[in-house]
C-alpha cells in the first residue's frame, strides 16, 4: 500500500487530502478542549461539554444530509466540492486565531465536522472509483489506517509546541502552520479534481 501511494501521484494526493484535514482539525480540537478546560474546568463538567459537542456534530451531519449536501456536490462537481473544505477550514483557522473564544471555536468545530461527514467524506470516496482494485484495497487501507493515525500524531506534536511558545504564541503559530498545510491541501484537491475528471 505504501509503495502504491508513493509511486502514484493520484493516490499521494488522496493521502494529502485525507491527512492534511486531520492534522489541522487535530490542532483546532486541541484549542477547543484547552478553551473548555479553562472556561469549564475538568471532570464531569468537561465530560458533559464534550458529550454536547459530539451530539451537535452528529446533528449537524444529519442536517447536512437531510438538507441535501449530496445535491450540492452534484451541482458543484467533484473538483469544486473538494476545494470547498480547505477553503472552509482556512476561514475557520482565521476566525479561531482572531476570536479564540470557547463558543466560537465550539460552533466552528461543529460545522467543520458536520460538513466533513456529509460533503467531504463522500467526495473523497468518489476519488477511488477510477482506480485499480489494488489501489482501492491496499492504497485506501494504508491511507485510512496509517494516514489518519499519523496525521493525528503530527497534529499532536504541533500542539505540543504550546509548552514552548505559550498560549498566545501558539495561537499564531498554529494559524501559520494550518494555513501552510491548507495551501498544500488546496493544490492536492485541485489536482485530484482535474485528474479525476
Amino acid at each position: 500500500g505504501l509503495q502504491l501511494i508513493v509511486t502514484r501521484p493520484y493516490l499521494l494526493a488522496i493521502f494529502g487530502v485525507v491527512t492534511l484535514y486531520e492534522v489541522v482539525t487535530t490542532i483546532f480540537d486541541f484549542q477547543l478542549k484547552g478553551l473548555a478546560r479553562m472556561s469549564i474546568g475538568g471532570g464531569d463538567a468537561l465530560a458533559a461539554f464534550l458529550m454536547r459537542y459530539a451530539i451537535w456534530v452528529n446533528f449537524m451531519a444529519l442536517m447536512c444530509a437531510i438538507l441535501g449536501a449530496g445535491k450540492i456536490s452534484k451541482k458543484l462537481g467533484l473538483q469544486k466540492t473538494l476545494l470547498c473544505m480547505p477553503i472552509l477550514v482556512a476561514s475557520a483557522a482565521l476566525v479561531i486565531a482572531y476570536i479564540p473564544q470557547l463558543h466560537v471555536v465550539f460552533w466552528i468545530m461543529v460545522i467543520l465536522k458536520g460538513v466533513n461527514y456529509s460533503l467531504n467524506q463522500p467526495a473523497k470516496e468518489q476519488l477511488y472509483i477510477p482506480t485499480t482494485k489494488e489501489s482501492k484495497y491496499k492504497g485506501k487501507a494504508w491511507i485510512e489506517i496509517f494516514g489518519n493515525r499519523a496525521s493525528k500524531g503530527i497534529g499532536s506534536c504541533i500542539n505540543g509546541s504550546r509548552k514552548v511558545v505559550g498560549a498566545q504564541g501558539f495561537i499564531w503559530l498554529s494559524l501559520l502552520i494550518s494555513l501552510g498545510l491548507i495551501s498544500v491541501w488546496l493544490v492536492a484537491a485541485a489536482f485530484l479534481g482535474k485528474t479525476h475528471a
